[in-house]
């Protein structure tokens, strides 16, 4: 075993993986890679998902509080903010800040990970399509007479 466990987990991106993800399931991963760690196999690099980004992670905080039937003014009241400064922070102007971010997972009940899983699953529906083709069609652009007098207006009917 050469290099040990280090060589082939980088402390960052293992950092990235325990806030995404619940405890049963780092558990799980964890007693994975110890055994196979010990019966001498080579790891491979982790597959770490991005990390949300504030726009998203505020969508998905905005949206679990929709769910539960909480005001943003009440969130406001219990992070001690303006009402104004929360709604920016939940459309990603303005980042959560790590002790906000607690006492957000806190009101709410919820972990990081299970934060972030709503997040990424939310980011699903809220991304723009990469599709060429438009959802309707255009409807075809009406026949224009350029010679048309304009609505309501009399035709002059002598020459000059």
């Amino acid at each position: 075993m050469d290099g040990g466990l280090g060589a082939h987990l980088d402390l960052r991106s293992l950092a990235r993986v325990m806030m995404s993800i619940d405890r049963r399931e780092l558990e799980l991963i964890v007693s994975d890679i110890l055994r196979r760690y010990l019966e001498g196999e080579t790891l491979p690099a982790p597959q770490v998902p991005d990390p949300p980004t504030p726009a998203v992670l505020g969508a998905a905080v905005r949206a679990e509080l929709a769910r539960r039937d909480i005001h943003p003014k009440a969130l406001a009241d219990e992070l001690g903010l303006t009402t104004a400064t929360v709604r920016l922070r939940m459309q990603g102007v303005y980042p959560f800040r790590d002790e906000e971010m607690e006492t957000v997972l806190r009101m709410l009940d919820l972990t990081l990970g299970e934060l972030h899983a709503l997040a990424r699953h939310g980011a699903r529906f809220t991304e723009p399509r990469d599709s060429t083709l438009p959802l309707i069609p255009e409807p075809p652009a009406p026949a224009i007479d350029v010679w048309a007098q304009p609505p309501r207006s009399r035709r002059r009917g002598r020459a000059y």
